[in-house]
């Protein structure tokens, strides 16, 4: 049986697709990662792109009662996604004066 690497991930952000961030959650890796992999992982209600930014989570550092719940990486890395530019925003309009 191989032996399983505890990871901390990232969630692609909704309304910013190719931007990662936010609080990390902690995985069950059943597949090499390096930091930096994007990976889709289950969530609650569904799977979720999401970017490594820990590997090697010892083990002792996780609470038992999250090691209960925490979910599986089965999924290979995929490649990340570009991050979208901004949509500029309206232009302000300076009013009367020099």
């Amino acid at each position: 049986m191989a032996v399983m690497d505890i990871v901390a991930v990232q969630y692609e952000a909704r309304m910013e697709p190719g931007v990662f961030g936010g609080r990390e959650y902690t995985y069950f890796a059943e597949v090499p990662l390096q930091v930096g992999d994007v990976v889709r992982v289950p969530t609650k209600f569904s799977s979720s792109l999401a970017r490594v930014v820990r590997v090697g989570i010892p083990e002792y550092r996780v609470d038992d009662k999250v090691k209960q719940i925490m979910r599986h990486i089965t999924n290979k890395p995929v490649p990340a996604p570009a991050p979208q530019p901004k949509a500029e925003g309206p232009i302000q309009l300076k009013m009367g004066g020099t």
